[in-house]
């Protein structure tokens, strides 16, 4: 019989994550993890970690639970990442949704001038969990590694707002930036789009619906977007196939209220604005994965790159 109380053990669990991903290769081998390896490219070492505490202290990431839960998990986590940046100027500031205001945190570097680039900032979590405190971290980081003005949006979520209110809520969103750019000291010519996971299904949807607008986005930043829902993934299935399953149609079926998904891929690419796809780093991708830098410079318009690569 477990004599540790449950509050008591996410407590130790958290502590002990958070240890780990100080030395995440000597604390893969003390969990006895091992490396994964898909295709001949390898699980980068600190979500090895967490994949290995998910499942000694049996905390579920997602999966599993009420909403209230969930999200109290995804802000748990959030806190293992590395520190936020203190070099960027942050501030409030309500952006247009479908149905009403939506808030919205704005990031600039402290030596941004202004009168530069863009990105409309959509944050992942399956389209229930996640808000703007959880991917604050991540925003001030792109906010002084690109050299941007970053616009985190607060989109409303499910169960309590199902599709198509996320996507809605997206596109009014970005076209309130778009036409207001000026205002804030945005170039209008250099917004992009961005988010990830179901952040960056909502920027590949935005994209699309934008295309014909006056004003529409110049770039994606899709980092590990959801934009297939039907198949299978080997790498999901290689790593926990029905902890993957469970979770991923569990998020779908509050989002959409069914469990039958068809495919989300567009008839056609053409059209559409750049694009700079990432499986990710420090927390949801493979190795080769941490040299995306200079794959998205590769795939970036020139009126958007400065004069060395762009990390993102």
């Amino acid at each position: 019989m477990n004599a540790t109380p449950p509050p008591v053990k996410k407590g130790l669990g958290f502590r002990a994550s958070q240890v780990a991903l100080r030395h995440p290769t000597l604390a893969r081998r003390m969990m006895r993890q091992p490396v994964t390896t898909i295709d001949g490219t390898t699980l980068d070492p600190e979500l090895e970690v967490v994949v290995a505490s998910s499942r000694i202290f049996r905390q579920p990431f997602l999966g599993g639970g009420t909403e209230r839960e969930r999200r109290g998990r995804i802000k748990r986590a959030a806190k293992l990442a590395a520190a936020a940046r203190q070099d960027i100027r942050v501030w409030t500031r309500q952006v247009d949704g479908a149905d009403g205001p939506l808030d919205a945190r704005w990031y600039r570097h402290r030596n941004d001038p202004g009168g530069g680039p863009g990105m409309v900032y959509f944050h992942g979590g399956g389209w229930v969990v996640g808000d703007l405190e959880t991917h604050d971290a991540a925003c001030r980081h792109l906010a002084a590694e690109a050299q941007t003005t970053v616009v985190s949006v607060d989109y409303r979520l499910a169960p309590e707002h199902v599709f198509p209110a996320a996507p809605h809520d997206a596109i009014a969103a970005t076209r309130w930036v778009l036409a207001h750019a000026e205002q804030h000291d945005i170039d209008p010519e250099r917004i992009g789009v961005g988010g990830d996971s179901a952040g960056g299904n909502l920027s590949a949807v935005v994209a699309q619906q934008l295309r014909d607008d006056d004003r529409a986005p110049s770039l994606q930043m899709l980092i590990y977007p959801g934009t297939t829902f039907a198949e299978r993934m080997p790498s999901r299935d290689a790593l926990h196939p029905v902890r993957a399953d469970r979770c991923r149609y569990g998020l779908l079926h509050q989002y959409v209220r069914t469990r039958t998904h068809q495919s989300a891929r567009a008839a056609s690419l053409r059209g559409f604005c750049e694009r700079g796809v990432s499986g990710g780093r420090r927390g949801c991708g493979f190795r080769p994965a941490t040299r995306r830098g200079r794959r998205v410079r590769r795939q970036t318009p020139r009126r958007w790159r400065r004069s060395d690569p762009v990390r993102l």
